[in-house]
C-alpha cells in the first residue's frame, strides 16, 4: 500500500513491526522480502514516485577534498532512489575483496564471499539478471563465441558483468509494494532523527516531517536505516538527543571511510596492428537469450596478492578507425555507427552485421568490437588498425580521513546538511599506475598489438572521476572500536537498529555496489524474519 504522508494529521503515529527509512534498492528489497513473513512493514520515503526538484533540493550539501559532482545530483530522492539513474552494471565482489590484506589498511570483511553466494543468487531476481552461472567468464566467452584475446590469463583473466535493463526499482517493484497488505510505503515522509531510549540501548521512534510543517512519528520493533551511503551517516550523526556525537558514533566512526570507485578514462589506447587476428567480441557489450553482458579483464586474486595491488577492472571500448572516420576526426564508436546506420553503405551490410549495429545503437551500448571490424572490412578500408580506448574502474583503499560530516547549513526541516570530504590515498594512484604498467607488458607479450599510455606510467596521474558509488560510511565489523555495525548489520550498542545498503561495506572491490547491497538486504530480511528476533 502506498500512502501520501502529506495527508496524515499532525502528530500521527505510524506503527509497524519493522520501520525502514529509505525506499531505494535496499529498502525496497527488504520490504518485498519481509512481505508475507508475518511482520508488518512501514517504509518511509522522502520523495514521491517521480523526481521533483523541490524534494531533490533536500540532497544539497557541501563537497570538499577531491572534486566530486554536487550531492544534489549524485543521488536521487524518490521511490527507487538512485536506481533512477543507475546504468545497471552488476557483478559480485571477488573473494579477495573480503580478505584482510596487509597492504590495504583497514581492509577485511567479517565473513567471506561464500556466505553471500546464496544471497547473490536471490539478488539476480531483484536486479532482473540471469543466474550466477552467467558471471562465469569462460562459460560466457563460449556463449559469445569469442576465443581468448591472447593475454596470459595468469596475469589478466577475463571477467563478466551482467547488465540489468537497468532495473528502476521504484517502477519495477512498486506494484508489489502497492498490493502488499502488510507493507505500507509512506511517500513524502522525511526522516528528521532517530529517537533513542534514555539509556541509548534501543530506538523508541523515528521522527518525521512533511510539507506544511506537520510532524509525525513511526514506531516499530526493529528499525532499518536504508537511505544510501551518505544519507545513512547523515541521519545517524544528526540524531543527537541522547548522544551528542550521534547514534552509533561512540568510536567516532560514523561517516568515516567514505568510498567511491574511481572511474579512470582516457588512460590509454590498445592498438591492434592486424585486426583480422583479433576477436574482441567478448570485450564489448553482448546479448544472449534476452539478457545483456559486458566483458573485461582483471588481475587474478593470487596476482593481486603477489603484486600487493588493489582490485580493478580494465574495460575495452573497441573503435574501428576507418580512414573516413580518421579524416572526420571521429573515434567515438556509437556516434560513428549512428552515422553508418544512416548511410547507404551501412544499409548494404550483411543482415547479421546490420542487426548488430542496430542493437548497439538502440540499446545505447558501446559498439561491439567485432561489428567494428566487419563494418571496416565491408566498407573497403584494408590496412586499417583496430584501436580500443581503455577505461579502468578501480577500488579505493579505505581512508578514515575520507568522510561524511554535518554541515553548518540546514535543510528546510532544520536538519544539518551533509558535508562530503573525499580524500583518495597515495596507494590508490600507485595501484592504478602499476596495474596499467603490468597490462602494457601483458599486451606486448601477445604480439598482437601494444598499449599506448596517455600519461606517464612512472609518475603521471590519470584523471580520476567519481562513479556515484557511495560506500563505507557505516562500515561492518566485529569490533565496535573499528566498525559501526556488526556482521548482521546491527548498529553496535543499539539492540533494534540496523543499517542496509553500501554504507556497511568495509571495502569496495572493483564491482558496482548495487548487486551486493541487494544481496545484503535479502540476508538482513532473513534475520528479521527469525522468531528469536521478534
Amino acid at each position: 500500500m502506498l500512502i501520501d504522508a502529506r495527508d496524515l494529521e499532525d502528530g500521527h503515529l505510524i506503527e509497524a513491526d519493522v520501520v525502514i527509512v529509505g525506499g531505494g534498492a535496499a529498502g525496497i528489497t527488504l520490504a518485498c522480502e519481509l512481505s508475507g513473513s508475518g511482520r508488518t512493514v512501514a517504509v518511509l520515503e522522502s520523495g514521491g514516485t517521480t523526481l521533483e526538484s523541490e524534494i531533490q533540493r533536500l540532497n544539497e550539501g557541501e563537497t570538499v577534498g577531491m572534486e566530486t559532482p554536487p550531492l544534489s545530483s549524485s543521488r536521487l530522492r524518490y521511490l527507487g532512489g538512485t536506481t533512477g539513474h543507475w546504468t545497471g552494471q552488476c557483478g559480485p565482489l571477488d573473494p579477495i575483496d573480503f580478505e584482510a590484506r596487509d597492504w590495504v589498511p583497514h581492509s577485511g570483511w567479517p565473513f567471506g564471499r561464500e556466505l553471500l553466494d546464496p544471497f547473490y543468487e536471490r539478488a539476480t531476481r531483484y536486479c532482473q539478471l540471469a543466474t550466477m552461472a552467467e558471471f562465469d567468464a569462460p562459460r560466457m566467452r563460449e556463449v559469445v563465441g569469442s576465443p581468448p584475446l591472447g593475454l596470459d590469463e595468469d596475469v589478466f583473466e577475463p571477467l563478466v558483468y551482467q547488465m540489468s535493463p537497468p532495473t528502476r526499482f521504484g517502477e519495477v517493484w512498486r506494484p508489489r509494494l502497492a498490493e502488499a497488505s502488510d507493507v505500507r510505503v509512506y511517500l513524502y515522509a522525511n526522516v528528521l532523527a532517530v529517537g533513542l531510549a534514555p539509556d541509548g540501548g534501543t530506538v523508541e521512534e523515528v521522527r518525521c516531517g512533511t510539507e506544511g510543517d506537520r510532524a509525525f512519528r513511526a514506531r516499530g520493533t526493529h528499525y532499518v536505516i536504508a537511505g544510501g551511503g551518505i544519507e545513512n551517516a547523515r541521519i545517524l550523526l544528526a540524531s543527537r538527543d541522547v548522544h551528542p556525537a550521534g547514534v552509533g558514533n561512540g568510536a567516532d566512526l560514523v561517516g568515516r571511510f567514505f568510498l567511491d570507485h574511481f572511474n579512470v578514462q582516457g588512460v590509454g589506447t590498445l592498438v591492434f596492428g592486424e585486426p583480422e587476428r583479433v576477436d574482441s567480441r567478448f570485450h564489448g557489450f553482448w546479448a544472449w537469450d534476452g539478457m545483456h553482458g559486458r566483458g573485461g579483464l582483471r588481475m587474478p586474486d593470487h596476482r593481486l596478492r603477489e603484486e600487493r595491488l588493489l582490485n580493478a577492472a580494465i574495460l575495452l571500448r573497441p573503435v574501428p578507425l576507418n580512414p573516413a572516420f580518421r579524416e572526420a576526426g571521429r573515434t567515438d564508436g556509437v556516434d560513428a555507427f549512428v552515422e553508418l546506420a544512416r548511410s547507404a553503405a551501412a544499409r548494404e551490410l550483411p543482415d547479421d552485421v546490420w542487426r548488430d549495429v542496430c542493437m548497439a545503437v538502440n540499446d545505447r551500448r558501446e559498439v561491439l568490437g567485432f561489428v567494428g571490424q566487419r563494418v571496416r572490412q565491408a566498407l573497403g578500408s584494408p590496412g586499417g588498425t583496430l584501436e580500443a580506448s581503455l577505461q579502468v574502474e578501480a577500488e579505493p583503499a579505505p581512508n578514515p580521513d575520507s568522510r561524511v560530516t554535518l554541515s553548518r547549513e540546514t535543510d528546510r526541516f532544520g536538519v544539518p546538511r551533509a558535508r562530503l570530504d573525499w580524500r583518495p590515498s597515495a596507494i590508490d594512484l600507485d595501484s592504478i599506475r602499476r596495474t596499467l604498467a603490468t597490462f602494457a607488458g601483458a599486451v606486448g607479450a601477445t604480439g598482437l598489438g601494444r598499449y599506448r599510455a596517455d600519461f606517464s606510467l612512472e609518475d603521471g596521474e590519470p584523471t580520476l572521476t567519481t562513479t556515484y558509488h557511495h560506500m563505507g560510511t557505516t562500515r561492518m565489523g566485529t569490533d565496535p572500536r573499528s566498525s559501526v555495525v556488526d556482521p548482521d548489520c546491527r548498529v553496535h550498542g543499539v539492540a533494534n537498529l540496523y543499517v542496509a545498503g553500501s554504507s556497511v561495506f568495509p571495502t569496495a572491490g572493483r564491482s558496482n555496489p548495487t548487486f551486493t547491497l541487494v544481496a545484503l538486504a535479502i540476508r538482513l530480511a532473513d534475520r528479521l524474519r527469525r522468531p528469536e528476533v521478534a
